[in-house]
């Protein structure tokens, strides 16, 4: 009976060092196939066939399947990868495995944020006129993304995925799915699709930020005064709206005070400083009631009243030094991509020149 347990105690032993042997070899096999792959992202280079990522989804709903700027994005990208493989969970019967990996990569949150500030930033240089960029094809979305990869510093995150490995004739290879390979990239297909990745407050500090930049023809396009349109008086009013902008390009500040959001709609509240357009029309109606009332006024005619108003106008504009501070609610929509305004020259026009519209050029020169 000794005998037999020490006989049977050594068979056990036996089967334990050749199960654990196997599963050793298994996950050994799992390791070495994830390190291949791994390590392909690590040393990636331009002249690389790369095939480990999907383009297309990046940027889903860009026009065009290809583009000569992808590969140098991803090299860019993964310029500091690393990885260290935590765990491997075997499952001999269906041939996969689940491997749990500390990835480090290249801050794909900040990465994207900028990516959603610039965009919003090249749809304000179309409407000024700045610029004819657009984002409309795959390669337009990708020479942004390498410009900012070239540009801009970002660091290094760490995350924890689990990444699914499946057996194949050629060994052990990553099975390919939109999560794993968002994972791979620290979730920049998350953060690059999402709608809410610049906050209502950044979006409109965005729009009044890049006003303040601007010169006279680009605001005046972008808040619509460069298409003003009249049957007469047309010089004139040009004039007065080139002032207007000049007022505007003097004067114009702002503070982003807080936000309330009910989405997809947002009120951001503002403080804006601007031109006093109330003390400029008190002050020109009063030199106009006074001209009025003088024997010039008869003997000018119609014709020349109606001028004499704007000329009025046009001088108090281009004299003016008084300035005013206001409170201003700005209405944001998300459209389901990110915060936007509608109809910007509408919103911002009367924000920032007040009694000052197009409504009110005329101040009663008859």
């Amino acid at each position: 009976m000794k005998t037999l347990r020490i006989v049977l105690t050594c068979v056990f032993a036996v089967f334990l060092i050749v199960a654990g042997g196997c599963s050793f070899t298994g996950s050994s096999a799992v390791r070495k196939g994830l390190t291949k792959e791994l390590n392909y992202l690590k040393n990636l280079d331009s002249d690389q066939d790369f095939s480990m990522l999907s383009y297309q989804e990046l940027f889903p709903d860009a026009d065009g399947s290809d583009s000569s700027a992808i590969q140098d994005i991803f090299v860019l990208f993964f310029k500091d990868f690393d990885y260290k493989i935590q765990n491997i969970t075997l499952d001999d019967k269906s041939d996969t495995a689940t491997v749990s990996v500390k990835l480090s990569t290249l801050d794909a949150s900040s990465l994207a944020r900028d990516y959603a500030v610039h965009s919003l930033q090249i749809q304000i240089d179309q409407i000024s006129g700045i610029s004819t960029q657009s984002l409309q094809t795959l390669n337009d979305h990708c020479r942004l993304l390498n410009h900012l990869l070239k540009t801009s510093e970002y660091k290094v995150t760490e995350s924890l995925c689990d990444i699914p490995m499946i057996k194949t004739e050629n060994g052990w290879v990553i099975k390919r799915s939109i999560d794993v390979e968002n994972a791979l990239t620290g979730g920049l297909i998350t953060f690059l699709s999402d709608p809410f990745i610049l906050s209502p407050e950044e979006t409109m500090d965005v729009y009044l930020k890049a006003i303040k930049e601007m010169n006279l023809p680009e605001m005046s396009s972008f808040l619509g005064l460069a298409d003003l349109s009249f049957e007469e008086d047309n010089d004139a009013k040009h004039d007065i709206a080139e002032a207007l902008c000049r007022q505007v390009l003097k004067t114009f500040d702002y503070q982003i005070l807080g936000a309330q959001t009910n989405a997809p709609e947002a009120s951001v509240e503002t403080r804006i400083t601007t031109f006093d357009s109330d003390a400029i029309i008190t002050s020109c109606r009063e030199d106009l009631a006074q001209y009025m009332n003088s024997p010039d006024a008869v003997i000018d005619g119609y014709s020349k009243r109606y001028k004499k108003s704007f000329d009025l106008l046009l001088s108090h504009l281009k004299t003016n030094e008084a300035t005013v501070q206001k409170n201003v609610t700005f209405i944001l929509i998300n459209d389901g991509i990110s915060w936007k305004m509608e109809s910007p020259e509408q919103s911002l026009g009367p924000a920032l020149f007040g009694t000052l519209t197009e409504g009110s050029l005329d101040l009663g020169g008859s």
